[in-house]
């Protein structure tokens, strides 16, 4: 080796040598070289380009070969001021090289070929005593992103680079940043690609640039060759904190569980997510969620996300647990049926979930009767002078059986009994009474007959309606009414019968007539609020006798209709439910007026006269003269003298005419010339 440092200028520096005490100047520990590496006689050489206005040698340009196989050995080589360098004494192997700058941050390291770090290099190849040449590398400026941060805590913070890979994934790149609390930060040997800023504080909750609160949503930072990117500022402080999280409601199938959040900041805008063994749930998107039959087992858990403007985004998700089966809410259990040997009790239920199944068992006081599980039992001998009981049991999936008794039981006598199915008489609308009406059943002086009612709303008992009639309310629109008439003789139930049920109850309105009770003028109908979808047909009458042809919702009154009064009847029909008419109330008599005139002349000094033309027989007429629009005072009367108040005014005059049982009608003249 003397005989090539003679043969080199002074300038040239040896690298190779001292690697080893050079790392550990700065601080990096370099494993010991492996035996072969300075003992062979293969070299491998070419030219370093550095950026513009970089001098090799103050810029400490290095260039060190490593054995590609193993990461842990290398030799330096010699460097010309110019960036020529030779790797020399090389044992026949592969090798990796590494260009870089120990004393100038600016210029960005590299590893042949077009690598950046020892993993992503090519290699290069050299056989003993080859002088393998044309090794050149081009090296590039590193680039920067800078900024300051604001509201950085007592304890400072820091910033960490993040790259995306050429496979898109985000991974760390370069150095962690500590910031003081002035805020200002430099990140410095970025080569170009894809990044994207991670700020720490340890005090308030990370955020990644800009303003977010995972990677995959964070903004990405472009950077090219040799740039100083600025201005990269953020408030670590502004984070949402996550919430405090309550999960209420018992975990099963049918009830509601609700989520509440406790937010540090309040959020402007929450949003909800419920999970099924960290699946999301399609749809259940609000505070409150009702578990359903296939979730029986899984895990729920619920995810609450803030969102406020100027702020880091935030949520927390609360696990609830496993999804257990439901309590089933029941219904009733009734029976229909005639306490007589060979009738049939026929079942049925009421007011259970949508989709439970029913099973049956007819019972006497003290055990079952063996066998009778339909939903139908006839009555035999064996059953005279028993009482008969229905226990209903309901399933449904995901939710425990439930079994109820129907409130009734019905006695066998060993006599016979008649009952007839009951009706129901009225009108299917809100509002509206229907009365039950029993049919002829058997009764004596004796023993009477007495008879107890229950109305239902598409088969759910309504609440105290035990009564032989019902008046209709609110509660009942959209759903069929029955009834069931029990029929006991002696203290002992004999019949038990149910009426088949209404159509759907309707929401029915009074309807109203706007306009104006005069011959000339359109009266329209106004039905009021119906159920919708209802299709309305009309009807006008004339004091009680319907108008020929007037079948739409507005109609223009005739003299044929004059003295009369006027009603309309608006029929409203929606399948499903009843056709139901109502009537508006009474028109007062339906006037006949006429548009006043004026005589006289339009001048100073001129008296003019109000002309009302033909009126209903007996119309009393009121008078007010207008000049101009304005009304005159004091000119009330059917005649009016012009002054020099009107001069240049056009003259109207308003006629009132009222009579008994017919409406008060004004009409306004036509107006004048401008008065001379």
């Amino acid at each position: 080796m003397s005989s090539l440092l003679s043969a080199r200028p002074r300038a040239w520096i040896v690298v190779g040598a001292v690697v080893a005490l050079v790392l550990a100047a700065i601080g990096i520990s370099a494993p010991p070289a492996h035996a072969e590496v300075g003992t062979g006689t293969a070299s491998i050489s070419g030219h370093v380009t550095l950026p513009e206005g970089v001098d090799p040698e103050a810029a400490g340009l290095t260039v060190s070969a490593f054995e590609a196989s193993v990461d842990n050995a290398s030799v330096g080589g010699w460097i010309s001021p110019e960036g020529d360098f030779t790797i020399p004494y090389l044992a026949a192997g592969t090798y990796k090289l590494r260009f870089m700058t120990w004393d100038d941050d600016s210029v960005l390291t590299a590893w042949w070929k077009d690598g950046f770090d020892f993993a992503s290099a090519q290699t290069v190849t050299v056989a003993d005593g080859q002088e393998l040449a044309g090794v050149d590398m081009t090296l590039v400026r590193a680039s920067t992103i800078s900024g300051k941060l604001t509201g950085v805590p007592e304890n400072g913070a820091g910033v960490f680079p993040w790259r995306r890979d050429a496979s898109g994934e985000w991974v760390r790149e370069g150095d962690y940043v500590r910031i003081g609390t002035d805020g200002e930060y430099l990140i410095t040997g970025l080569r170009a690609g894809t990044y994207t800023l991670l700020f720490n504080t340890g005090t308030y909750p990370d955020q990644y640039w800009k303003l977010q609160r995972e990677i995959a949503t964070a903004t990405p930072i472009e950077v090219g060759i040799g740039q100083a990117l600025t201005g990269f500022d953020a408030n670590v402080s502004a984070a949402l904190w996550m919430p405090q999280l309550n999960v209420s409601g018992s975990l099963q199938v049918g009830s509601t569980m609700q989520v509440t959040a406790t937010w540090q900041i309040q959020p402007d805008a929450v949003t909800y997510q419920w999970f099924a063994n960290a699946v999301a749930i399609t749809g259940a998107t609000s505070a409150t969620y009702v578990p359903t039959a296939d979730l029986v087992g899984k895990q729920l858990s619920v995810r609450v996300d803030g969102r406020k403007a100027g702020y880091v985004p935030t949520w927390d998700t609360a696990v609830r647990g496993t999804v257990v089966k439901g309590s089933l809410t029941p219904g009733v259990a009734m029976f229909t049926g005639t306490g007589v040997v060979g009738s049939t009790l026929t079942a049925s239920a009421g007011g259970w979930p949508s989709g439970t199944q029913f099973s049956y068992q007819w019972a006497y006081a003290d055990g079952n009767i063996a066998g009778a599980t339909g939903k139908t039992f006839t009555i035999t001998t064996a059953q005279r002078g028993r009482g008969i009981y229905l226990k209903l049991t309901g399933t449904l999936p995901a939710y425990d059986s439930r079994t109820v008794f129907a409130a009734e039981h019905i006695f066998v006598d060993a006599g016979t009994f008649t009952a007839a199915t009951p009706t129901i008489s009225g009108t299917a609308a809100v509002g509206s009474t229907l009365t039950a009406k029993t049919g002829t059943w058997t009764t004596n002086a004796t023993f009477p007959t007495k008879f107890s009612y229950k109305w239902f709303a598409s088969g759910v008992a309504i609440s105290g309606a035990t009564a032989s009639t019902y008046k209709l309310t609110s509660a009942q629109a959209g759903k069929t009414i029955s009834v069931v008439v029990t029929g006991t003789v002696g203290g002992n139930i004999r019949a038990i019968k149910q009426s088949a049920a209404t159509a759907k109850v309707a929401t029915v309105a009074t309807p109203t007539i706007s306009g104006t009770a005069a011959v000339g003028s359109t009266l329209t109908a106004k039905p009021g609020t119906w159920t919708s979808g209802t299709v309305f047909s009309y009807q006008w009458y004339a004091s009680g006798t319907a108008i020929t042809g007037a079948t739409a919702s507005t109609f223009k009154l005739t003299s044929a209709q004059a003295g009369k009064t006027v009603t309309v009847t608006v029929k409203g029909a929606l399948s499903g439910y009843t056709t139901v008419s109502k009537s508006s109330a009474a028109t007062a008599k339906v006037a006949t007026v006429a548009t006043p005139t004026i005589s006289g002349t339009a001048a100073v000094g001129s008296t003019l006269t109000a002309k009302p033309g033909t009126w209903t027989t007996g119309t009393t007429f009121s008078y007010q003269w207008y000049a101009s629009g304005t009304a005159i005072s004091g000119a009330t009367s059917s005649t009016f003298k012009l002054t020099s108040l009107q001069k240049g005014k056009t003259i109207t005059v308003k006629v009132t005419g009222s009579l008994s049982g017919y409406p008060t009608i004004a009409k306004t003249s036509a107006a004048t010339a401008a008065v001379s």
